[in-house]
């Protein structure tokens, strides 16, 4: 009943009486938890008004239900926007089978999405001179909206760099970067689903995605693969949201493999932005061997809270035992 008062208003905005609108269709039901928040569920759903009013049109909207553990639960409606432009950031070096694999999938998303906007969904590739292929003309023969960086000659890989220069070279604060590997599988309405989960000043979008074995077909079953619950590897910020957490650190993640995305993910929770981190359905990583620049860990150095939401810390200090990050100069 609270979430009911707190959301009709805004869940009228489909020209209902106030309080006069009902449930349609459920698309989505998510349910996450956390220490501070409780349950946190994300519901997708058809709205309408009660009787058929407003000439029988429904709508659409995404509301966050926290439901703390005190007796009370809060419901908001979030702002969703169907037409925020969606870039996928790419950083690369020498992978142009697994990079025609992913192009024609992204393909196959610009056609699905649900926007109905060609332009809107674009892909975002930081070449680090590879040589196993030609980059340009693969990307210039896709059909897909593209923007392509070559890094100077002898520039060591570096996939935190790669990808923070990607998002400098998407100029509209409104739109969404989302951060993706070359070994990824996208669902076809993929671009729909970072749209309903990113939330400009509120929230951002870090799905659990699966990943295959060895061999294994592309799709979730016994033995084919696990749920990676561990990382934060792809992820998805309003630009704006983005450049205030500072990106991805590429002065310290040069050349190592790991710890760029948890980096990152403790600064966007120090920041107070929400990550949404559901299990997506479709989402894949595929297989591959490890790779060279694979071979040199990321060194952790942190203590443990400080990659740990505040929500399960909430009383640690960052600042004082965290190490110092202010090198991260404001986002340009």
């Amino acid at each position: 009943a609270g979430a009911e008062a707190g959301a009709g208003g805004a869940m009228g905005g489909g020209g209902c009486k106030e309080g006069e609108w009902e449930l349609r269709r459920l698309e989505r039901l998510e349910r996450g938890a956390s220490v501070l928040r409780g349950n946190v569920y994300f519901v997708d759903a058809e709205f309408g008004c009660v009787g058929g009013g407003s000439g029988g049109q429904g709508w659409r909207r995404v509301v966050r239900v926290d439901v703390p553990l005190a007796p009370s639960a809060q419901a908001r409606v979030l702002e969703v926007r169907a037409e925020a432009p969606v870039a996928l950031v790419l950083s690369l070096y020498n992978r142009f089978e697994p990079l025609r694999r992913l192009v024609k999938n992204v393909a196959e998303v610009v056609r699905g999405d649900e926007a109905a906007g060609p332009a809107l969904v674009s892909l975002v590739v930081v070449d680090y001179g590879s040589t196993d292929g030609d980059v340009a003309a693969l990307l210039a023969d896709s059909g897909v909206p593209y923007q392509l960086h070559t890094m100077a000659e002898g520039s060591k890989f570096s996939r935190a760099g790669g990808l923070h220069r990607g998002a400098a070279m998407v100029k509209d604060d409104g739109a969404i970067v989302f951060f993706v590997d070359v070994d990824l599988q996208l669902p076809h309405d993929f671009a729909g689903r970072v749209r309903r989960h990113c939330v400009p000043g509120e929230q951002v979008y870090a799905p659990v995605l699966y990943s295959t074995y060895e061999g294994a077909p592309v799709s979730v079953g016994p033995n084919h693969g696990f749920w990676r619950t561990g990382g934060f590897g792809m992820m998805g910020f309003y630009k704006a949201d983005y450049a205030a957490v500072g990106g991805y650190d590429g002065r310290r993640f040069t050349d190592r493999h790991g710890g760029e995305d948890v980096d990152i993910v403790g600064r966007v929770l120090a920041s107070s932005l929400f990550v949404s981190r559901p299990a997506e359905e479709g989402l894949f990583h595929i297989w591959h061997a490890e790779l060279a620049w694979q071979k040199t860990k990321a060194l952790f150095t942190h203590p443990q809270p400080c990659y740990m939401d505040q929500w399960s810390f909430p009383h640690f200090d960052t600042a004082k035992h965290c190490e110092n990050t202010k090198h991260l100069q404001p986002f340009n």
